[in-house]
């Protein structure tokens, strides 16, 4: 099964070296095709305070008081866009937040964008202070003039959270000429295993009981045990509330780490959740969760790990349907599937079939012809117009199609159906 895996993905990767990819197919997190701008989306060029724009002094990650009354500062800040940028997306997607010293708390502001130079000035509405350590954050959900988000990890696809852009910028030095104790969340507790009694879900090893004591390793052993009620729980997968109900119990050390305990029920079986840690989570000196490990504050410090409860409180493995085979034969496709198969499932835009030409992608009428165990799916096709050049065929499976059972498809054979961002297929015929 993984080899007839490993061949559809190598098909896939093949498709997008040899072809361009067709206007209307989208690769990521969308449920179905789509159309889709080709342009590069909009990254972050610069991020500089007003005050060093203007010369008045030499470090641009520095607030400056330009008009000299104490104790608030008057600056601005100033961020300079690769493109055209929906101006109506910037004034919730640009945020400062002071993290220590003199304020604490988000700083009230407004946006004043010049779209001919693709700049943003983030205007302050409350002074600033000196002695103070401030975080600005631009979002991914800031979009440029053609509705792409903002690339802020500069690889040229959406990345979600994973887009945002983060700076830390300071207050000037105060008469005492320093600058508060702060650093970059490099000591802030950060996470190395989660398991639970039965399993561990992080190494992939089984999927969790409906209810069950739940193990989190830390790094360091400084943890403050007060930070942990409520900032450790499940949520329902890929965009439901939280689920069931989980209670913190002691701190563990072991040797140098410290492991928190929680006892965790109410959840469903054979449901994919997220366990969600948030930065709430601290050490003993205030640092917040590191949930990433990469050293930065950051939005996207909040850490999630996707599983799968059981099919039942015996620990058994959920069947999710995969594709095990995808081979085309002139105008047949014939797809083999892992379990029998709703086909009522099978209907666009969940299952769809497109031909690459050189004016874009157009859909392919289709007619299905299924198995008595409902296993083995026949796609008959023809071309709509018999004089149109053909680069290519693409067959898309929505994560949306299931089993008998009710299961959704589990498109990159990981053990769990059903996700949206991971499970959809796109395969190259």
């Amino acid at each position: 099964m993984r080899r007839a895996m490993w061949w559809i993905m190598l098909g896939v990767a093949l498709m997008g070296w040899a072809c361009k990819q067709p206007a209307g197919l989208t690769r990521g997190a969308s449920t179905f095709p789509q159309p889709w701008d080709n342009t590069a989306p909009v990254t972050v060029v610069s991020v500089t305070t007003y005050s060093a724009y203007l010369g008045l002094q030499p470090q641009g990650d520095r607030f400056f008081d330009l008009d000299t009354t104490s104790p608030d500062v008057q600056d601005r800040v100033l961020i300079v866009f690769s493109g055209p940028v929906d101006e109506a997306t910037l004034s919730g997607g640009i945020q400062l937040e002071a993290v220590a010293g003199n304020q604490s708390g988000v700083i009230s502001g407004t946006v004043m964008y010049e779209p001919e130079t693709h700049r943003a000035w983030w205007i302050p509405t409350q002074a600033l202070r000196d002695s103070t350590a401030y975080v600005l954050t631009l979002l991914a959900s800031i979009r440029d003039a053609a509705g792409n988000p903002l690339d802020g990890n500069g690889n040229g696809v959406p990345d979600g959270d994973l887009d945002a852009v983060t700076r830390v910028l300071w207050g000037p030095p105060g008469p005492g000429g320093g600058d508060p104790v702060y650093t970059l969340d490099q000591n802030g507790p950060r996470i190395r295993d989660v398991w639970t009694f039965t399993v561990n879900p992080w190494r992939g090893a089984g999927y969790l009981l409906d209810q069950d004591t739940l193990y989190i390793q830390f790094r360091q052993t400084d943890l403050d045990p007060t930070t942990l009620g409520g900032a450790v729980f499940f949520r329902t997968y890929p965009a439901g509330p939280s689920a069931g109900n989980v209670q913190f119990v002691r701190l563990d050390t072991v040797g140098n780490r410290v492991q928190a305990v929680f006892v965790y029920s109410g959840l469903n079986f054979a449901t994919l959740y997220e366990l969600v840690v948030t930065p709430d989570v601290r050490d003993t000196a205030g640092n917040p969760l590191d949930g990433n490990d990469n050293g930065r504050l950051e939005v996207r410090d909040t850490f999630r790990l996707l599983f799968s409860t059981a099919l039942d409180n015996t620990g058994a493995s959920v069947p999710y349907p995969q594709l095990l085979s995808a081979v085309r034969n002139g105008m047949l496709i014939t797809l083999n599937f892992s379990e029998p198969m709703d086909t009522t499932s099978f209907v666009a835009p969940a299952f769809q079939l497109f031909v690459w030409t050189p004016q874009g992608n157009l859909p392919v009428p289709i007619r299905t012809l299924w198995s008595p165990d409902r296993r083995r799916l026949e796609v008959r096709f023809s071309l709509p117009d018999p004089r149109v050049t053909v680069l290519g065929y693409t067959l898309f499976l929505s994560h949306q199609v299931q089993s008998e059972q009710g299961y959704p498809l589990d498109g990159n054979a990981d053990g769990m159906g059903g996700d949206p961002a991971r499970d959809d297929l796109w395969i190259g015929l």
